[in-house]
């Protein structure tokens, strides 16, 4: 991957390690375990190939700009109007902070779920202008339509209690998600925008971001616990005994995990069919690599980042590597 000034970024790297191993009975010999970092290129023949094959067994990642299940979307004629809440049938709604004190979204009750409009949440996202590669890293969310009933109480909501700053009609066709996947959504774009605008610098992030190896090797993080997780498809080779102590990260994790790997210069088109990728904890993963010392965090500069932004050059089209 290139920078800006035409000055090659470290993505991968390549490093071997010796890893001592219990001896075993019949030998009594030491043995040996070798990790490697991957070394690979953006058209890397194999990449190609996997990325085609996941692409045509997943379905697209964007909650905002996802197609539409038309057999899920679309409501039963006869539906019964037990499916409708009572809170809901009597103009009951509530509040949810997406930010402390900055941005809230109305919801409405159905049943045991708490759910908002997805055209509202899309004009809440209005104020985070990333470009579209971004929302492709987003995770899979629930859908659901919306009934008649649902579809009156919004309008009154945005007409009488945010004088119709969602506007004034909501048809037939509006998408319901649940309050839980709306507010997931809006913190990851939220996060995500904070990271390519902010001067981070080497300092740890509370979601995501680089970790650099001995050599300028820069490896992809997430934050699960307080503590960083690192991808094991960056390595080759892994040994059983890591294996046995990562797991596998999904939705939002993912997401995050995505977005890194999309900064780092991998095309969005790879990363749209995967739905699940083994971690495995920075601790285990050092003690293998033998990496000794203090923690350097890395984020790329702004002249990396800045392209991630919509508007960016003069058409808003991302540089694809």
């Amino acid at each position: 991957m290139e920078n800006s000034n035409n000055q090659m970024l470290p993505i991968h790297g390549t490093a071997r390690i010796k890893v001592k191993e219990e001896p075993s009975c019949s030998t009594m010999a030491n043995c040996e375990t070798i990790l490697i970092i991957k070394k690979e290129k953006p058209n890397d023949e194999e990449l190609l190939q996997l990325a085609a094959k996941l692409q045509e067994q997943a379905r697209q990642a964007d909650p905002i700009e996802e197609q539409r299940n038309e057999e899920q979307l679309q409501p039963t004629p006869s539906a019964p109007d037990k499916r409708i809440d009572d809170r809901t049938i009597y103009g009951h709604f509530g509040w949810a902070e997406l930010e402390p004190n900055q941005t809230v979204i109305p919801f409405f009750y159905r049943h045991m779920m708490k759910c908002c409009a997805e055209s509202m949440l899309k004009m809440l996202l209005r104020k985070f202008p990333l470009h579209p590669d971004i929302a492709k890293c987003s995770a899979n969310v629930r859908k659901y339509s919306i009934f008649e009933t649902e579809r009156r109480l919004l309008r009154e909501i945005s007409i009488k209690h945010c004088d119709g700053q969602f506007g004034y009609e909501f048809t037939k066709n509006e998408i319901v998600m649940t309050l839980k996947d709306a507010m997931d959504c809006y913190q990851f774009r939220a996060e995500c925008y904070r990271m390519l605008t902010s001067n981070i610098g080497d300092s740890p992030q509370k979601k995501c971001g680089f970790i650099q190896l001995t050599g300028g090797s820069l490896i992809p993080y997430i934050v699960i616990n307080g503590c960083p997780w690192l991808p094991l498809s960056y390595l080759l080779d892994v040994p059983e005994e890591l294996r046995n102590k990562s797991q596998v990260v999904r939705g939002w994790d993912l997401a995050y995990l995505k977005f890194c790997c999309l900064v780092q210069g991998v095309s969005s088109d790879y990363l749209t069919g995967i739905d699940s990728i083994g971690v495995s904890s920075r601790d285990e993963i050092f003690f293998l690599l033998n990496e000794s010392g203090d923690i350097e965090y890395y984020w790329p500069s702004s002249e990396v980042t800045s392209k991630f932004l919509a508007g960016y050059g003069t058409q808003g089209n991302l540089k694809q590597t």
